[in-house]
């Protein structure tokens, strides 16, 4: 195995590109990142180390900067896709809506609702065969003309007493 060797004039390089990183973010961030002992704001700096591109200056230590206060959290929730139909997904959210429709629409007909698991597992089922079907509907150019879709609609409406 061969490791490659960095001469001591480039790490000292990356040891400074460190340092200065780190004073950065220290300064920027409000992170706390501890580079040395420093000196007190009332006492003259150090002399520069033989070797250093500048002079080091004491820097005055600021009180933290007051964190935000945040709204309370959601319950953890983060959208994420539970099924992938061809080239497609099928997000929480949009199963979570689905769900939240088919339960209203089953309250507003007096049907019992199943438990949710049963009803959230139906409820995809339905949405994966639905996108399946407009897939193929637009591989394969199917057209449906006016009259048709008004008729189907009405027949549904009747089927589900919503005429």
């Amino acid at each position: 195995m061969t490791f490659l060797a960095i001469p001591a004039p480039a790490r000292a390089g990356f040891a400074r590109a460190a340092a200065t990183l780190a004073a950065c973010l220290a300064l920027a961030g409000g992170a706390h990142a501890q580079l040395g002992p420093r000196a007190p704001l009332n006492q003259p700096a150090q002399p520069a180390s033989p070797g250093a591109p500048f002079a080091t200056k004491p820097v005055p230590t600021l009180p933290a900067p007051a964190r935000p206060t945040l709204p309370p959290a959601r319950t953890g929730f983060v959208d994420r896709i539970v099924a992938v139909v061809n080239n497609e997904v099928i997000t929480q959210k949009e199963l979570d809506e689905r769900v939240r429709l088919v339960a209203l629409q089953l309250q507003a007909q007096r049907v019992p609702l199943p438990p949710i698991d049963v009803l959230e597992r139906q409820v995809l089922e339905r949405m994966i065969t639905d996108r399946v079907q407009v897939q193929f509907a637009l591989e394969t150019g199917l057209r449906i003309d006016d009259l048709q879709l008004d008729r189907t609609l009405g027949m549904m409406a009747e089927q589900n007493r919503m005429s």
